[in-house]
């Protein structure tokens, strides 16, 4: 993984400006980034609110978040004005039986990207229920990194 998080450091420090990366959910662990070397030259900042209240600081006034859904590309759209960004949204394997997808969803210059993953069983064990979690966010983080 941190050749992977080095590789992506030295593209982005090619660019003309730094990225601002703003997730939800899962793929947290795109935030090593930050432990690499050099980050600082391409990095401005990396968010993740968490409670809908934290959300209405990337988004504008007007916008009822009970009318979008944290998985679209309209609510991505919404938060994506900040110039080079990456914004996305992961729906991980969770301790509650949840409707739709377990996925993540990205939106990367202008261009929307979906990955879904296998959705676990809720009655699982605390420690399984945490292993696969901690699986899926590694292949979302991974997935990231290759839209960088």
């Amino acid at each position: 993984m941190n050749d992977l998080l080095k590789a992506a450091i030295d593209k982005l420090s090619l660019m003309d400006t730094k990225i601002t990366i703003i997730g939800s959910g899962g793929g947290i662990g795109i935030s090593r980034l930050l432990t690499i070397p050099g980050a600082s030259r391409a990095i401005h900042q990396i968010i993740f609110p968490h409670s809908m209240d934290s959300w209405h600081d990337y988004l504008p006034l007007n916008v009822d978040l009970t009318d979008i859904s944290f998985l679209s590309e309209r609510f991505l759209r919404l938060i994506d004005r900040h110039g080079n960004t990456l914004v996305f949204s992961a729906a991980l394997s969770t301790s509650r039986d949840r409707k739709g997808l377990n996925k993540c969803v990205a939106l990367r210059n202008g261009q929307f990207h979906e990955l879904v993953l296998p959705k676990g069983n809720f009655t699982e064990s605390f420690e399984e229920q945490l292993k696969i979690r901690q699986e899926q966010d590694e292949e979302v983080t991974k997935w990231l990194l290759g839209l960088l």
